[in-house]
């Protein structure tokens, strides 16, 4: 299923005001979730065709397994980016470990 995006570069800004970025996020996060939920080994093992916004803008196709890891491993390289401008701000960005986190937000699908 073809899903449209009204994103057209890497540097565009999606949202100018705080409070609703907060609010798409909690929307993106549920829906991620949501997703994440419903895969199954076949889904895994299938493919996604997607579109790149930077590089080689042709079409490309991919294992879900691999379009999912590089989804999350990316995530954690924007958040070690993040964390290292808070904390040369001075900024205590608090344990990052996930078995050190609060049972509140360690995730059950690896019992923690």
């Amino acid at each position: 299923e073809q899903v449209p995006t009204s994103i057209t570069s890497l540097d565009q800004e999606l949202y100018g005001e705080f409070d609703v970025l907060v609010r798409q996020r909690e929307h993106a996060d549920n829906r991620l979730d949501r997703f994440v939920t419903s895969l199954d080994n076949e889904r895994l093992e299938g493919t996604l065709k997607f579109r790149r916004l930077s590089g080689d803008k042709g079409e490309l196709t991919l294992p879900v397994a691999i379009v999912m890891m590089q989804f999350f491993n990316h995530q954690t390289h924007h958040r070690g980016q993040a964390t290292t401008l808070l904390m040369q701000c001075g900024v205590d960005v608090g344990m990052t470990d996930l078995p050190m986190l609060p049972a509140d937000f360690a995730s059950p699908v690896f019992g923690l």
